[in-house]
């Protein structure tokens, strides 16, 4: 089960980056990548479920792992909105490049802060 969550955070980072170069030329992805996108976030989520169901038995904190949810939450928010503005009309220029930026930065931190906390596992923010 990890091999599956770890592969499909592969596909997902990689369908960010697709869909973040999309938006960035200021245009939408077609609607195959949007529908790949969301149940690559489906399977994310019910294959870390399914691995925390052991975890859960143990009774152990896991601090880290209620981050690593908010975080992917914040992902989530931040990327669609990235999307959503690229390809809205009342935008235009540098108005529509900076809004999407913004939001593919904040994206990005996201990120970045799932995959530190899968490697690092911090001892539970003791």
């Amino acid at each position: 089960m990890k091999h599956l969550h770890m592969l499909i955070a592969v596909v997902i980072v990689l369908l960010f980056v697709y869909q973040g170069v999309m938006a960035w030329q200021g245009r939408m992805a077609h609607k195959p990548i949007k529908i790949i996108t969301h149940i690559a976030y489906g399977v994310m989520l019910i294959t870390g479920i399914i691995m925390l169901m052991p975890l859960l038995q143990l009774n152990v904190p896991m601090q880290w792992l209620i981050a690593k949810v908010v975080v992917f939450i914040a992902f989530i928010s931040a990327s669609s909105k990235a999307y959503r503005l690229a390809g809205s009309s009342n935008l235009t220029g540098n108005d529509l490049r900076i809004k999407v930026l913004m939001g593919l930065f904040v994206a990005l931190i996201a990120l970045v802060g799932i995959f530190g906390l899968a490697f690092i596992k911090p001892s539970n923010f003791i």
